[in-house]
């Protein structure tokens, strides 16, 4: 019998847990972004990952619907605290995401209704400025012309 069929799910994720006062650090496997990853074992041994933080909120809040996302109010992205986890929607998370504080784009261009894109292709959580996609389409254009 694997050592899997002999301990829950939970009692797996909380061995890769390290608490402390605020955040609680994911010790386990990682994404490239940082993002712990957490390995679900169903029936015929089929192994399904998820992110440990998703698991985390889970386990403290209940079920997530399909149009939310787990965001770690914290900025840690190892944290599965779940006092430091919300469920957002993609515009909510994009908005509250790492480069949230971002005002304007690289070339100065500012980020507001208008002129800002989410793109549906990344999860619409991406934001592109509305602008810089025009001039980036101009000069692909007049490149395409000259060939």
């Amino acid at each position: 019998m694997s050592r899997w069929k002999q301990e829950t799910a939970e009692e797996r994720f909380w061995k890769f847990v390290q608490k402390s006062a605020g955040c609680w650090f994911w010790t386990g496997g990682r994404n490239e972004e940082g993002y712990g990853l957490f390995c679900l074992v169903g029936e015929c041994k089929i192994r399904r990952y998820i992110r440990a933080s998703r698991f985390s909120y889970q386990q403290k809040w209940g079920h997530i619907p399909s149009h939310l996302q787990v965001h770690h109010v914290c900025r840690n992205t190892s944290c599965v605290n779940p006092d430091h986890l919300t469920a957002l929607d993609v515009h909510a998370h994009a908005r509250e995401g790492k480069f949230a504080n971002l005002t304007h784009c690289k070339r100065g261009h500012e980020y507001n209704e208008q002129n800002t894109y989410y793109n549906p292709s990344k999860g619409g959580t991406h934001r592109t400025c509305r602008e810089c996609m025009k001039l980036h389409r101009q000069k692909w254009l007049r490149k395409t012309a000259d060939a």
